[in-house]
């Protein structure tokens, strides 16, 4: 027998002797069966819902918790979603609608959180982690028959894992089908993203009064062009000018599409509002059945109805407030996407006969419509933050 056949004679009665230890001890070598870590958990119950981020996030008007250089969580909740009857509201921001599905999704998610034991326990590997008590991506408190349940979600687990632990106890798990990133810490993230979106050629007309003056935008007859008046009196463009048709379509793709950034204080004053913009909209056809069952559908009018939008100023600088009159509802926008309704001046409403800017009505400035490929509501801002 040469030295090679020796050696590979060596390593086989090697693993031998291992296999015949372990049979011999009786452990399970198995794989663990999925088991869920909140085996009582019942999602048809749960009443409260609440997120606390890296650094909590205080409403306008107060300062945000300062975060420490590594990241110590603060000890607001980012978000605090309430069901209030059938519906949920972000207590956390002046009780702003929550758009259900998105509760529904997360308590999905937590509901299907499975474990095969235990990747790792101890204090050195929840800060790693980042699922220690004061240091983790995320901290969810899930409240269900007034009994509060913690847990906290952490960094990549490997194998598209997360790490995640229960409050309270030291194993650390591995799931799948949620992340740090999908809890959403910001109120954007919780509710519909357009404040006010219409079709912008359900406009008739509209408004706006503002520190250059006061202006109403008719839509011609023939649907092709803009009657302007400025101060009570036609716009007559001087020679050579012509009726800025791609100024004020843009004007009017702005004012009927506004997107929020964050809920705002509805019950905030408004004394000097920086513009006051009043949308009147033709009326809608709503198709009606015929008297046959077989007949073709026909079309009611519905009035039309008058929008009047209030923008004011912020202590924030990129920030503006928007309220719609008649509104429970009020919320925080990128100052840039209606920069030009509050500057809106009489010489924007005209130009240069042959001078013609391609306008798209439907694309805004920041945090006025969605980034493509982005759902209505992402904030792009937690781009790259977990």
């Amino acid at each position: 027998m040469n030295k090679l056949n020796r050696i590979l004679l060596g390593v086989l009665a090697a693993q031998i002797a291992l296999v015949l230890i372990f049979q011999l001890r009786g452990e399970d070598t198995t794989i663990g069966k999925l088991e869920p870590i909140l085996p009582a958990f019942a999602r048809d119950k749960v009443e409260r819902l609440r997120v606390f981020d890296r650094t909590a996030r205080a409403p306008e008007g107060e300062a945000d918790q300062p975060a420490s250089p590594k990241g110590k969580p603060g000890d607001k909740p980012s978000v605090d979603l309430v069901k209030k009857g059938s519906a949920w509201v972000l207590a956390s921001h002046y009780d702003y609608p929550v758009t259900a599905d998105k509760v529904t999704d997360l308590l999905d998610k937590i509901d299907g959180m499975r474990t095969r034991g235990a990747i790792a326990s101890g204090a050195a590997r929840e800060k790693q982690l980042e699922v220690a008590d004061d240091s983790y991506q995320r901290k969810v408190i899930v409240t269900s028959g007034g009994k509060d349940t913690t847990f906290f979600v952490g960094a990549s687990a490997g194998s598209r894992q997360t790490s995640v632990r229960l409050a309270g106890q030291e194993a650390i798990h591995g799931v799948t089908g949620l992340s740090a990133f999908g809890v959403g810490a910001r109120a954007s993230a919780w509710v519909e993203g357009a404040y006010v979106d219409i079709q912008p050629d359900r406009i008739a007309s509209f408004d706006v009064v503002n520190a250059g003056g006061s202006f109403h935008l008719e839509r011609a007859a023939s649907g092709d062009g803009w009657q302007v008046t400025v101060g009570g009196q036609p716009l007559a463009p001087p020679a050579g000018m012509e009726i800025n048709k791609g100024e004020i379509e843009k004007l009017a793709g702005k004012a009927s599409r506004i997107f929020l950034s964050e809920p705002g204080d509805p019950k905030r004053s408004i004394d000097k509002p920086l513009a006051t913009v009043t949308l009147h909209l033709k009326p809608e056809q709503v198709p009606v059945a015929g008297a046959d069952a077989g007949a073709a559908e026909s079309t009611l009018d519905q009035g039309g109805a008058d929008r009047v939008i209030e923008i004011a100023a912020t202590d924030a600088k990129d920030r503006s407030y928007v309220r719609e009159k008649g509104r429970n509802q009020a919320v925080l926008v990128e100052a840039l996407g209606v920069t030009d309704l509050v500057e809106l001046t009489r010489d924007k409403l005209v130009n240069k006969i042959g001078d013609k800017k391609a306008v798209d009505p439907g694309q805004g400035g920041p945090g006025e419509m969605p980034m493509e490929g982005l759902p209505p509501g992402f904030d792009p801002s937690q781009l790259g933050q977990p």
